[in-house]
């Protein structure tokens, strides 16, 4: 366990407002929203969210310029709502999240698709360290 958690979780560090303008990077703020409310209450939801949005948008738009990086948005968007919401209960990156396995809501956005599906999947095997 963590003695103090990661600074994206408890403080908004994002300057970022620049989705109040784009109504697709509103729709991806809106699932963050959404799936920070699983979060404990430690976690302060609002900041989660923005940060994850952060991230998605500078990973996504680092990868491929207008218009792929919205393809590439909208697919990462879905990965990681999905690892983070899991097939029946919370994902598992949700634990790995709180203990502080991610200082930075972007090194959680670089995990490999086989960790967000088995976060998804609830495979605890695959998280043992």
């Amino acid at each position: 366990i963590v003695k103090k958690l990661p600074e994206w979780l408890t403080t908004n560090t994002s300057e970022d407002t620049s989705f109040e303008r784009d109504d697709f990077r509103k729709l991806g703020l809106e699932f963050f929203d959404q799936v920070s409310e699983i979060f404990p209450e430690t976690i302060k939801s609002t900041t989660v969210a923005d940060a994850l949005e952060c991230a998605l948008y500078t990973w996504a738009t680092d990868k491929e310029s207008e218009p792929k990086w919205k393809e590439i948005y909208r697919e990462r968007l879905h990965k990681i709502v999905g690892a983070l919401t899991g097939k029946h209960k919370p994902g598992l990156l949700i634990e790995e999240i709180v203990r502080g396995k991610y200082q930075s809501a972007m090194e959680m956005m670089k995990e490999t698709d086989d960790v967000l599906l088995a976060s998804f999947e609830g495979n605890e095997g695959f998280f043992q360290n």
